[in-house]
């Protein structure tokens, strides 16, 4: 054997050496592109079903909203109509101040009510104006979902910024027409007192 035999051998065994290590290092490397699109394919569901789970939710909150604001309006009118018929039926029984503030509280409520009524008209005008503009500016198909789903969004924002203001004219609302009824009833029993 001569003496660059041994250091052949060594090379040899080296870059044997080398290749096995790229080798193990390729199927660690094919391992983790495989997981990573395992993971891949895990978030792209995940993201589905996080949007499928959104659009559930934001219908669901649409039609309680419209449903809710549906039965306030029936209960309302069926109030309103009640305590005003009530109000002027018993203007002989009561004193004249106390039928003044009894009709006051009861306009400034059903004021309130209506300016709120006309701010969701406006608001629903704005809503069907935006939806317009898909058909007007001529909006592709593949462009249609997403512009809905981005009006849908946009709207239900809206609807999340106006709950408290509708909370508090609701409230207000609410307050006048009780207040009135108290002081009607009131003025009633004391009648019926003396």
């Amino acid at each position: 054997m001569d003496q660059q035999t041994p250091q052949q051998i060594k090379a040899i065994h080296d870059e044997l050496d080398a290749l096995w290590r790229l080798l193990e290092q390729r199927s660690s490397v094919d391992e983790h592109l495989e997981r990573a699109r395992h993971f891949e394919e895990k978030a792209r569901q995940t993201g589905e079903q996080i949007d499928f789970y959104r659009k559930e939710l934001s219908n669901h909150i649409r039609e309680a909203h419209e449903q809710t604001s549906k039965y306030v309006n029936v209960v309302m009118a069926i109030g309103y109509t009640g305590y005003f018929a009530t109000w002027s039926f018993t203007k002989d029984s009561i004193v004249p101040s106390h039928h003044a503030l009894i009709g006051l509280l009861g306009f400034v409520s059903v004021a309130i009510f209506c300016l709120w009524e006309m701010f969701g008209v406006f608001v629903r005008f704005n809503a069907l104006t935006n939806m317009q503009t898909l058909f007007r500016d001529g909006i592709s198909v593949g462009d249609f979902e997403a512009l809905r789903q981005k009006l849908l969004i946009q709207e239900d924002r809206t609807r999340a910024l106006i709950r408290p203001i509708h909370l508090f004219v609701v409230t207000v609302s609410f307050g006048s027409i009780a207040f009135g009824g108290l002081v009607l009833m009131h003025s009633l029993y004391m009648k019926l007192a003396t």
